[in-house]
Order: structure tokens, then C-alpha cells, then sequence
């Protein structure tokens, strides 16, 4: 898999998952979807900043390995802070 394949892999499926999900904001206060909006928006930024700066020539695994280690690089990604936003906000609400 060449890297702009993996590239538009990982775009569809966070979009894919994202609508999947779509009804999931009904359970949640709207602060708690801007949350989770926000991780889908940071995580599409990041895939597409690595993705510019990786060659055209570059494999998926190349990409796969820059992507990682940038994710590596964040205090903290952002699928995790809108899962444990989500979570303190459920601990809240029992």
C-alpha cells in the first residue's frame, strides 16, 4: 500500500466512523460533542500534516512509522482526551 492510499484509508475511515456515530450526540451534553468533534478535526490535521510532509514515493509503512512517531510526540492524542472527557462526564452524571 503506497502511502497516499493509507493516507485516504485512515481520512475515510475516521469520516466513516464519525457518521457512524453521528447519533451518539443525543447522549451527550453539547459540550462533550465539540470535545469529540474537535479529536475527529486534531486527528485529520495531524494524518494530513504527516502526509504533506512524507515523500510521494514513500510506502504506507513509511507513513504508518512518521505517523506514529508523531503521535508519539503529543502529551496526548486527541481521541484520548475526548474519550476521558466523555467518561468524566458520564462519572458525573452517576
Amino acid at each position: 500500500m503506497s502511502a497516499a492510499e493509507l493516507h485516504s484509508m485512515l481520512l475515510n475511515t475516521i469520516r466513516s466512523e464519525f457518521e457512524h456515530n453521528l447519533s451518539q450526540q443525543i447522549y451527550m451534553s453539547q459540550q462533550a460533542w465539540e470535545v469529540v468533534k474537535n479529536a475527529r478535526s486534531n486527528s485529520i490535521k495531524i494524518i494530513n500534516t504527516e502526509f504533506e510532509q512524507t515523500p510521494q514515493t514513500a510506502t504506507g509503512l513509511e507513513f504508518s512509522k512518521h505517523l506514529l512517531d508523531r503521535m508519539m510526540e503529543l502529551e496526548k492524542e486527541p481521541t484520548k482526551t475526548a474519550i476521558e472527557y466523555i467518561k468524566n462526564e458520564i462519572a458525573r452524571l452517576m
